[in-house]
């Protein structure tokens, strides 16, 4: 490997685990500089640099999809509140609606008592 050539992250890493745990170098992928060490950290730092740029876009999404998240909770919140208003005013037009038939019924059977009828038999009953 020279200089010039593309490292991926895992390569990055693989190397810094053999200068920590394999003081041979046999399996670290820079093994083939003589300046290893400047090489490694020039991409190492490119390797931090890209990582942290990808947790600031991560970020930056996940205020974006919390900002969503409260947006939809307070139209859920609108929504169910106006759910129960309107479930207040049909119960009030339901209790209102038993008032009254009760209310005709009652007139009705009072307007029965009032007024007698003749059977067929010919009583007035």
């Amino acid at each position: 490997m020279t200089d010039e050539q593309i490292i991926t992250d895992e390569q990055i890493i693989k190397a810094l685990e053999c200068c920590i745990y394999d003081t041979t170098c046999q399996e670290c992928p820079y093994n083939e500089l003589p300046e290893c060490i400047s090489v490694r950290h020039k991409n190492l730092l490119g390797l931090i640099n890209r990582r942290n740029a990808e947790i600031e876009k991560l970020n930056a999404e996940l205020q974006a999809m919390r900002g969503t998240a409260n947006s939809y909770k307070l139209e859920l919140e609108r929504t169910e509140n106006e759910l129960h208003r309107a479930k207040v005013e049909i119960s009030k037009h339901f209790d209102y609606m038993d008032s009254a038939a009760n209310e005709a019924i009652e007139v009705f059977a009072e307007l029965l008592k009032q007024k007698q009828y003749t059977c067929a038999c010919g009583c007035r009953c």
